[in-house]
């Protein structure tokens, strides 16, 4: 889980992965992306509740968030910090941290 610089198919950027079982959409957002949610939405891993995505070009530092729609279409904003459970993040909706 978290995000993770590597190379894919000799193509360099970082993979996103989060767990967010009741989540009807996940995206990653930042400058790169206005941060607009609808711009790099994440693979849902079948019923795991998991979310991938591997962004090409993204380097390591790359300031973000995960945008998580909820089951009534309401999106938040997220932080993956370390050291820091998920559960908790989940009920921070006003979380101020950005992901490096």
């Amino acid at each position: 889980m978290g995000a993770h610089p590597m190379t894919i198919d000799g193509v360099n950027g970082v993979y996103f992965a989060v767990w967010a079982p009741c989540a009807m959409r996940v995206s990653v957002v930042g400058d790169f992306n206005m941060w607009d949610g609808r711009r790099h939405q994440m693979k849902r891993l079948g019923d795991s509740g998991v979310f991938e995505l591997f962004m090409p070009g993204l380097k390591a530092g790359t300031l973000y968030k995960y945008e998580i729609k909820n089951h009534r279409g309401e999106p938040c904003l997220l932080c993956q910090a370390p050291h820091v459970s998920i559960f908790l993040q989940l009920f921070d909706v006003r979380n101020q941290h950005i992901n490096l």
